[in-house]
């Protein structure tokens, strides 16, 4: 080996830490001082049980042995240690030339083996071999731990964006979510800007950015330490606070709405006015706090704005929507397992005393037992499943008339004419059941024809009315009547609401509404259903005032489906 070579190699040894084991005393003086020239740190160790002992207590890079030693050999020593760290390196200094004790080494892994007496070249080239294993090694584990501390460092910086609002900068949805999870807070509060949307609509979209901006540095500039501020999505806001005191929260909303209704931002110009609504409840690790903010900012904005409001479990509105969630399920299979069914209702002819249609109502089937529209309705609204409810009224409804001559009406919603399914739908319907489409009526709400969607409605209505299939207007009376509106669709038909029905009885002024309704009608040569006739007396007035039809209890005759 070179000079060069030899310097380069004393260099690399030195940093390493060495155990040298050896039970020959003479062996072991004359081997150290070779083994001096290269390593300045070895532990020696008079026998296999003191190596192995020394090797528990402390590091080592490089384990120097000999074979035969009293108490523990070698090789077992070897074994021993392999348990604990199979990665050091071994070397082997021996003068046994046996095959068994050759073939016993390479078992237990070693690195080289070197007979006595040493060979000066061999062992400077098994040292430098071994070094360089060594410091082979140290480097891809160093390279491995650099390289996970920059991907750590990456994960974080990566981390930290993802939890960052792009607009203001300030902390996101997901670490708010992490941070209700930490169990640090007790309560949270939920900011929304009143009348955003319509700032948004009047000055653009890049004044409210710039507004939600100036938003966030006020709210921080109003944060005490034990609070933090974070922006959610559109024009969202919330704080965490570690204070759990109600007393000291609204008084911190107060002081929040108080400094918005003292300042004014300055955008582009622009001078703004912001007021917040504020929902506000105390963390529960039980319960999902994000929902019941929402709850009690909903709550909030209802009195116009500018207002906050605690989550409180005892409010009827809230006791009332957490029974709409536990409805929701309820409904999703009731819909899906198409278990709602048709309710028919005879309509009569109040000059012939023949029942001459039937009235087609909603009901639900919940473990064989009917329930009343009014169970169900409102959440099948809520979930967007309306249309679904229809679709197997009329799917049913068609089925069963289709085995009779019966005349029927079929209620549909101002969605189900939005959706625009209903002319094809109905089509279809009638052509697989063979059905006369002058058989059949659709009943719809008399503010449908007159919502802002009113366009769209005609179009539909009229696309309905050209397949033969009539139209009726039904609890006529209750909403802002829109009498022009029976000239513009062309109804065949007109139902009075039962409740204005109901007052005749004590009511002189509902009497005459009802009679200048059925006047009214005859003159546009519409017929006129009187709903809710629940008695004679009633059913007397009706024919009185000159009602074409009755719809009631008192009428009966309700047609029984096989359920």
């Amino acid at each position: 080996m070179g000079v060069e070579n030899l310097e380069l190699l004393l260099k690399k040894s030195k940093s390493l830490k060495v155990l040298y084991v050896e039970d020959d005393a003479a062996s072991r003086d004359s081997t150290l001082q070779a083994l001096q020239i290269f390593f300045e740190d070895i532990i020696v160790a008079n026998d296999g049980e003191e190596g192995y002992e020394t090797f528990v207590e402390s590091s080592f890079d490089l384990i120097i042995t000999d074979i035969n030693m009293p108490i523990l050999n070698g090789i077992d020593m070897i074994y021993k240690i392999r348990q604990i760290d199979t990665e050091v390196t071994v070397l082997i200094l021996s003068a046994d030339v046996s095959a068994e004790s050759f073939t016993k080494t390479i078992r237990a892994g070693i690195e080289g083996y070197l007979l006595k007496p040493i060979d000066i070249e061999q062992f400077i080239s098994l040292i430098k071999k071994s070094v360089d294993n060594i410091l082979s090694k140290k480097e891809i584990e160093d390279y491995k731990i650099n390289l996970e501390e920059k991907v750590q460092e990456q994960t974080l910086k990566i981390k930290e964006s993802l939890f960052r609002d792009n607009t203001t900068g300030l902390y996101n949805f997901l670490k708010l979510n992490e941070d209700i999870n930490s169990g640090i807070y007790k309560s949270l509060l939920l900011f929304e800007i009143d009348q955003f949307s319509i700032m948004t609509m009047q000055y653009g979209r890049e004044v409210t950015n710039k507004l939600l901006i100036e938003v966030s540095k006020t709210l921080q500039n109003n944060m005490s330490l034990d609070k933090q501020v974070y922006k959610l999505e559109s024009d969202k806001f919330a704080i965490l606070s570690k204070d759990n005191n109600q007393e000291k929260i609204e008084d911190f909303c107060k002081q929040i709405l108080a400094y918005y209704d003292m300042s004014s931002m300055n955008v582009n110009g622009i001078e703004i006015y912001v007021t917040l609504s504020i929902g506000i409840t105390l963390i529960d690790k039980n319960i999902d706090s994000t929902i019941n903010v929402e709850y009690a900012l909903e709550n909030a904005k209802k009195t116009g704005g500018r207002y906050y409001s605690f989550y409180d479990t005892s409010n009827d509105e809230i006791i009332e929507e957490q029974k709409n969630i536990m409805m929701m399920n309820t409904v999703k299979e009731l819909i899906c397992d198409e278990d709602i069914v048709p309710y028919y209702e005879a309509i009569l002819d109040v000059s012939t005393d023949e029942i001459i249609r039937y009235d087609v109502s909603v009901r639900g089937l919940i473990e064989n037992e009917l329930v009343k529209p009014s169970f169900f309705m409102n959440t099948a609204k809520r979930l967007g499943l309306i249309s679904s409810v229809t679709k197997i009224i009329i799917q049913k409804s068609f089925q069963f008339f289709a085995n009779n001559n019966y005349d029927f009406s079929i209620k549909i919603t101002h969605r189900d004419l939005l959706e625009g399914y209903l002319p094809n739908f109905l089509a279809q319907k009638i052509k697989l059941y063979n059905i006369d489409a002058s058989r059949i009526t659709l009943e719809i709400l008399e503010n449908i024809s007159i919502s802002f969607d009113g366009k769209v409605i005609d179009n539909n209505i009229e696309a309905i009315k050209k397949m033969g299939v009539n139209i009726v207007i039904y609890d006529l009376g209750i909403e802002n009547s829109n009498i022009t509106k029976l000239v513009d669709i062309h109804l065949d038909l007109i139902k009075i609401d039962g409740h204005l029905i109901n007052d005749m009885i004590k009511n002189e002024k509902a009497r005459l509404i009802v009679k200048h309704i059925s006047s009214l009608a005859k003159t546009l040569e519409i017929k006129v259903v009187a709903e809710h006739i629940d008695t004679k007396e009633i059913l007397d007035i009706a024919k009185e005032i000159g009602i074409d039809y009755a719809q009631g209890s008192y009428v009966g005759q309700v047609l029984e489906d096989d359920i």
